[in-house]
């Protein structure tokens, strides 16, 4: 599949980069910008992701999207189960899930996530800037990230930065590419990769914490979970926060 890559030193994002590629009509699906160092990486709310120059993935897939705009989660999960069945067969002995809605996850801690943001020309979706961060050969983390990994750490094993990059780029595009998956299909390999899925956990809006066991996730983002007295109950993404075992 041909791609073009776009290798800069350093910049601020990448999907930055990627967008005004896209608005000034200077791009095309499967144009992908890489990144050594990125200033203001960006995460989920807003939030900034931690990265090492050289040791971390950071990049951002130009795709024009053959779908409804209506199934951008259903997108989201494609590129999930991607990154995350691409890890797990690189790397066999890992425990490769996907913590709703797309944080990558590698033996119970976070190595990287996703993040798509959307341009849209009137009704059609012109494309998708598919954002991803893996952290691949970092040894040490901040104090204040113990629930934070990398490839290297969980493998003991320094890892081939480009190769990883390449197999990950194919790897998405090929999946988006494949017609013949159903949204069934799609759900089913997501689901299958559920991070503690059908165990109990504690989750959090705002001063209120309270034990759920998550079930599945459905094609329109939602997290379904039973409750503690039986009763089955829904969110999106924002409505509460999903801590992770080791995180304070």
């Amino acid at each position: 599949m041909e791609k073009r890559i776009i290798e800069l030193d350093e910049i601020d994002s990448t999907n930055n980069y990627a967008t005004n590629l896209a608005n000034n009509n200077m791009a095309s699906h499967g144009m992908t910008i890489y990144a050594l160092r990125q200033s203001e990486g960006k995460g989920q709310r807003g939030r900034q992701w931690h990265s090492e120059p050289g040791k971390s993935i950071a990049m951002s897939i130009i795709v024009q999207p053959e779908t409804d705009l209506a199934k951008q989660f259903l997108f989201s999960c494609s590129v999930a189960v991607a990154i995350a069945d691409y890890l797990a067969h690189i790397y066999e002995n890992l425990n490769v899930k996907i913590k709703w809605p797309n944080d990558i996850i590698l033996n119970d801690k976070k190595a990287g996530g996703i993040l798509i943001e959307n341009i849209v020309r009137g009704h059609q979706w012109a494309y998708a800037i598919v954002g991803i961060g893996i952290n691949v050969n970092i040894e040490k983390f901040p104090d204040n990230l113990s629930f934070a990994t990398s490839i290297r750490k969980e493998t003991n094993t320094e890892c081939d930065m480009l190769a990883v990059r390449d197999g990950l780029i194919d790897a998405v595009l090929n999946c988006l590419g494949n017609k013949l998956l159903t949204e069934a299909q799609i759900m089913q390999q997501y689901n299958n990769r559920l991070y503690k899925k059908n165990q109990p956990q504690i989750i959090s809006r705002q001063d209120m914490k309270w034990e759920a066991v998550p079930l599945e996730v459905t094609a329109d983002g939602l997290l379904w979970v039973v409750l503690q007295n039986g009763v089955k109950a829904s969110y999106k993404h924002g409505d509460i926060v999903w801590q992770y075992e080791n995180q304070t």
